[in-house]
């Protein structure tokens, strides 16, 4: 058996209350009975350092719906935040075999929350120029 892991780090950037913040949010999940961004639990950990707001994996293992929720209340909450924030990812698996590494972002806003594949990406493109493709099985 093998062990898959998504890991990301963000720091937004500082905004007043922070810490009140993040407290509300806390109590705000605790709250949240069924949630489909939730299904996986929380699967990050969030602290306020001098730099902002800092959002990570949870050692490996992570919620990447559960972050971004987070991150949309962050751009919900402050006015003076930015429009959009693109967290970045990386995937992959302690024993190496194909298809079992990849990453991606996701673009943030106040209401949208936007994956993208880079892999889906570069097969579309090579599809329009008409490109044979190896995909391995």
């Amino acid at each position: 058996m093998a062990n898959n892991y998504t890991e990301f780090s963000i720091i937004l950037p500082p905004q007043p209350g922070l810490e009140e913040f993040l407290e509300n949010h806390e109590q705000h999940i605790a709250a949240m009975e069924e949630d489909e961004r939730l299904e996986y639990g929380i699967g990050y950990e969030a602290e306020v350092v001098e730099e902002g707001l800092w959002i990570k994996d949870a050692d490996g293992w992570s919620n990447l719906e559960g972050a971004s929720y987070l991150i949309q209340r962050y751009l919900q909450q402050y006015r003076d935040a930015p429009e959009a924030v693109i967290l970045e990812f990386a995937s992959y698996c302690d024993k190496p075999r194909p298809g079992e590494f990849y990453g991606g972002a996701r673009l943030i806003t106040k209401d949208k929350d936007i994956a993208f594949d880079p892999y889906a990406m570069a097969l579309a493109m090579a599809q329009k120029e008409g490109w044979t493709v190896y995909i391995p099985e």
